[in-house]
């Protein structure tokens, strides 16, 4: 490769005392095999008098020619030597001058420079540079832009979905902040990590938009479906938010990040300062000279930072309000001067009996008024940068530098007021001057000792629910995504951050969006982050809708190994909450059980499990096991070996306690045609057991609960006897009218009655000694959905088996659902109760003989012909078996209805709402 000045001239004509070169944008020639360096040449001479010193700028352009070029050619070699012969290339621009070269290639491959594409491949455009693959043939593509059947890593993170299998891609985005040159084209370096916030210094700027390398995507269930939902739900996060992320990189200024790590600023610490010259300094600070008195205040400065020092500088008659004074008049004139001044007063509010003097001089006010001119000047920096698109070298290390300047003073402005916010009257002025919208502003910056402060102050602000709101409008989590995984300080401070933010549903929806269940479950395995990982993870996973991502997770094997390391879990809130939660989705707890622990042993996971339970006798573990219990058929075949075991540790503990109802509700979920266990309960009594716990006062409501729970999944044709001779059916329905306003019971009761009543001997039982089919009808205007499902299922069963009283239910039914309509054709409701015939009343709960009926002060002169039906023995009401509501009131009755009226229950008229049931709402 050879070059040569194609407009140097200029250069050579004049001479200049001083000249500077500085390097713009590199292209292709159109015309020619070449590549054209375009430069600014800015010189100063003496004018025609010798003694006047002209500045002159012009632009030039220097022409590299490529001799030759061909599928043979080493083009890394090729693009070295360029740059190391000519001097305004920096060796940076080395992956540009390689895709310059392949594109040459690939035009000269093509049939020379008329066979070129006009339009501008990507990295030649606005400072997004590529990092394609090296190629070995003049036929081979560009680097392939990254797709959803690609295992892609992106800032550390794994995809989820594999349909074809791992390959190696560079994706397409900005090189990183410190990476060398073999870096930027496609190995990222390995994330640094910093010991505290107050390490020097550093740009994540690779964190945003560097590629990290390819790792495979995370195993995958045995009978896992590929066309999950869930599992495509998770793949479209996350390949939207690796798309986010590379193009907010674009947008931000990605192209900086090298610039922004190579900048250097002045470091107080290296300023000798006298406090006997104090007086000194302060004189200078009238001086015309800026930079004299940015000289000064550094001074000042380094003074403050010597902590004994402290008492002489706020004792001194003018230096505090010198100072105030210089920043509100000075400060937007000179970032050095403002960040000097700002570092003495944050000095002073390291410790709180200073907290006075400095909200005295309304410091308070100028920094506010500070940051928020910053954040103005970084807008439109970044304006700036979008529309002028390529930016030479030295624009490059000129706004690398004023940003890194800027976040030196933004970092002790927010410094200075995380301070001063520990007095709750000051930190709600800062709440009405929109600090959490700086702050939230200031999560886009590169320096991370300044996000660290961002994200520390942000969480102090975000345990109040204005705050909350205010993060939640700039999208604080979108922000906040990108830290994870990230620096250790960074990281722990982002997940704290987010855990208080995880109490609203919104920012939980948004964590969920931006694929963080995956990433923080990998985190689960550090120990530094354990802890906060697996509460916000608890957090998350209180939407029932986002349990079943965490199947795509280690997150079941990894909760199983840690449950069964731990002695006692009640030492590890988080950890038994979170494994109790994931459980409650199906997948999660089959995963679970099937896991190999390891170890010796390496037994299965759902027998280490069971085992640890029933040895350390621990309710907290059976609240997951009876949540594997519920899961599926196939896990609770598990139970078989231990159904024994269960029913004897249950006897054991003493009615009540966290153990026994833990153990009961996991024998509730068990009976299945999987695994039946009637036959083992009716053997070890455990209906003579139950029948013990229904009586009234033997037991708290959530023990009594949980035996009804277990008495209608247990009751079938081959214990309905034994129930009946337990007492069982009486006991049922006594709790019934006891527990008629807690819609829990309710729902449960009514579900054990609608088993009973598809067993011969309960259905006789309960059809001929109690009134539990005005009680069900009762419940069909119940204001719960799953109640009004429940007691319509169990009058099926009856109407199914018994035909005299499918009429008698029809008609119910019909009463229930057009009382009101009924009513009014009676001119006068009902009094709240369901009408029978001749305008009596019918009360589900009345006291007497076999519970509700009809009240006998309105009934005992009724037609004994009414009771000649079987259905009715045992009951009070005859049914109401009329065919029609002109039996009801006679053929006199000239009002018009409308034939729809004579329908079913099912399609009865409602010709208004009916009034709510009296039982309170479900929860």
């Amino acid at each position: 490769a050879t070059g040569r000045v194609e407009s140097g001239t200029m250069a050579e004509e004049k001479k200049y005392i001083k000249k500077k070169i500085r390097p713009g944008a590199i292209v292709l020639a159109d015309d020619d095999t070449a590549i054209l360096v375009h430069y600014e040449l800015e010189g100063q001479m003496y004018a025609a008098d010798g003694v006047t010193v002209v500045t002159e700028r012009s632009n030039a352009t220097k022409r590299i020619k490529v001799k030759t070029i061909g599928a043979t050619t080493d083009i890394e070699g090729l693009a070295a030597e360029i740059v190391d012969k000519c001097k305004l290339i920096h060796h940076s621009k080395i992956p540009k001058v390689e895709g310059l070269l392949r594109d040459l290639r690939d035009r000269e491959a093509g049939g020379g420079v008329q066979a070129a594409d006009p339009t501008p491949r990507r990295g030649e455009g606005a400072r997004t540079t590529t990092a394609d693959a090296p190629s070995s043939s003049s036929a081979e593509p560009p680097a392939p832009v990254v797709t959803k059947g690609v295992v892609r890593a992106v800032r550390g993170r794994k995809s989820f979905y594999d349909e074809q299998q791992p390959v190696a891609v560079a994706v397409r985005g900005a090189p990183t902040a410190n990476a060398p040159a073999n870096t930027r084209r496609g190995t990222a370096p390995k994330p640094s990590s910093i010991s505290s916030p107050a390490a020097s210094s550093s740009s994540i700027g690779s964190k945003r938009a560097g590629a990290a390398p390819a790792a495979a995507a995370h195993p995958q269930p045995r009978d896992e479906d590929p066309t999950s939902p869930t599992l495509r739900q998770m793949e479209q996060l996350a390949i939207a938010e690796d798309e986010r992320v590379l193009r907010e990189a674009t947008a931000g200024g990605a192209s900086m990040d090298l610039a922004y790590a190579n900048a250097r600023v002045p470091s107080l610490a290296n300023v000798k300062s006298h406090a006997e010259d104090l007086d000194d300094y302060l004189e200078r600070l009238y001086d015309d000279d800026m930079n004299a008195r940015v000289d000064a205040t550094a001074r000042i400065a380094a003074l403050a930072r010597r902590v004994e020092n402290l008492p002489m500088l706020l004792g001194h008659d003018t230096l505090v309000q010198t100072l105030a004074r210089v920043l509100r008049e000075e400060g937007r004139k000179s970032v050095d001067l403002a960040t000097n001044v700002v570092s003495v007063f944050f000095a002073f509010s390291n410790y709180s009996q200073f907290h006075p003097a400095i909200l005295e001089n309304q410091m308070g006010d100028a920094t506010m008024r500070i940051v928020d001119l910053e954040t103005k000047r970084h807008d439109d920096r970044l304006e700036t940068i979008k529309e002028q698109g390529e930016l030479d070298e030295f624009t490059e290390r000129r706004l690398a530098l004023a940003e890194r300047k800027q976040d030196r003073l933004l970092y002790v402005c927010f410094y200075m007021l995380l301070n001063l916010s520990e007095d709750p009257s000051v930190e709600r002025k800062m709440k009405k001057r929109n600090i959490s919208v700086y702050l939230c502003k200031a999560l886009e910056r590169r320096s991370v000792d300044l996000l660290v402060l961002c994200v520390t102050f942000l969480k102090k602000l975000s345990v109040y629910r204005e705050n909350k709101d205010a993060m939640k409008q700039c999208a604080v989590v979108d922000k906040l995504a990108r830290f994870v995984p990230g620096q250790d300080v960074l990281l722990l401070a982002t997940l704290r951050l987010l855990l208080n933010l995880s109490f609203d549903e919104d920012m939980r929806k948004s964590m969920v969006e931006r694929a963080l269940i995956p990433r923080v479950v990998d985190l689960m395995k550090n120990p530094h982050f354990q802890h906060v990982s697996m509460a916000l993870l608890y957090h998350v996973s209180v939407d029932p809708g986002t349990r079943g991502m965490f199947a795509y997770t280690p997150a079941p094997k990894i909760l199983l190994d840690f449950g069964l390391q731990v002695e006692d879990l009640h030492d590890a809130p988080e950890l038994i909450a979170l494994a109790v939660n994931v459980t409650t989705n199906a997948k999660c707890a089959e995963i679970m059980c099937e896991h190999v622990v390891s170890g010796p042993k390496r037994e299965r996971g759902f027998d280490a499990l069971m085992r640890r339970g029933i040895r350390l006798r621990d309710p907290l573990a059976f609240k997951v096991i009876r949540n594997v219990a519920r899961a599926s058929d196939d896990a609770r075949r598990n139970f078989t070996p231990y159904v024994v075991d269960l029913i004897r540790l249950m006897k054991e503990e003493e009615p009540g306690s966290d153990l026994m109802v833990e153990v009961l509700g996991t024998l509730a979920n068990l009976n299945c045609d999987a695994l039946d266990i009637t036959e083992t309960c009716q053997e070890h009594g455990l209906l003579e057991y139950a029948a013990i716990l229904l009586s009234p006062g033997e037991v708290d409501d959530d023990v009594a609960l949980e035996t009804v729970m277990f008495v209608g999944s247990i009751v079938c044709e081959f214990n309905a006897q034994h129930v009946v001779d337990c007492g069982l059916v009486e006991r049922m329905y006594t709790l019934m009218s006891d527990k008629k306003e807690d819609d829990e019971f309710v729902l449960q009761i009514a579900h054990a009655f609608g088993a009973m009543l598809r067993c011969e001997a309960t259905r006789e039982r309960l059809l001929r000694g109690t009134q539990v089919v005005h009680y069900l009808v009762d419940l069909l205007q119940d204001t719960n959905v799953e109640v009004r499902k429940c007691a319509d299922s169990a009058l099926d069963a009856v109407m199914d088996y018994e035909e005299d009283w499918a009429v008698k239910i029809r008609r119910l039914k019909f009463e229930s659902h057009n009382r009101e309509w009924l009513d009014a054709t009676r001119d006068g409701p009902g009094d709240g109760d369901v009408d029978g015939p001749d305008g009596y009343r019918y009360d589900p709960y009345h006291e007497g003989p076999g519970g509700g009926g009809y009240r006998d002060d309105e009934y005992g002169d009724y037609p004994d012909e009414y009771r000649e039906s079987p259905a009715d023995m045992g009951m009070y009401s005859p049914g109401t078996v009329l065919d029609n509501p002109q039996e009801y009131y006679g053929e006199e009755e000239e009002e018009e209805v409308h034939p729809a009226a004579w329908a079913t229950a099912g399609t009865a008229v409602r010709t208004s709402t009916t009034e709510p049931h009296s039982f309170a709402p479900w929860n």
